[in-house]
């Protein structure tokens, strides 16, 4: 079960409103695709330190850098869109578990 403390003070279950099956995800939409992303980036970066790291090549080192400041570009992108999400929706807080 996923709540959120709207800007009203109150404390509500966050519903899903699309049609995906119950086993793929909880809450909404927009939560879901949010903390795929961001799971996502989390993969890329350390897959490319692993390599980074395990070659020690210059060329590798440079890709590493070059991944991280690219997914660095998409996390501001994911985090402004969860923040026009949040607002959309009148939430303040995200509170899961």
């Amino acid at each position: 079960m996923i709540r959120a403390k709207l800007i009203t003070g109150e404390v509500v279950e966050l519903k899903k409103e699309c049609g995906c099956l119950d086993e793929i995800h909880s809450g909404p939409h927009w939560l879901h695709m949010n903390d795929f992303r961001r799971r996502q980036n989390e993969v890329a970066i350390k897959s490319a330190l692993d390599r980074a790291e395990k070659s020690g090549d210059i060329i590798s080192i440079m890709q590493a850098r070059a991944l991280i400041h690219k997914v660095s570009a998409e996390e501001i992108a994911r985090l402004e869109e969860k923040e026009r999400m949040m607002r959309q929706a009148g939430v303040e807080e995200i509170i899961r578990g």
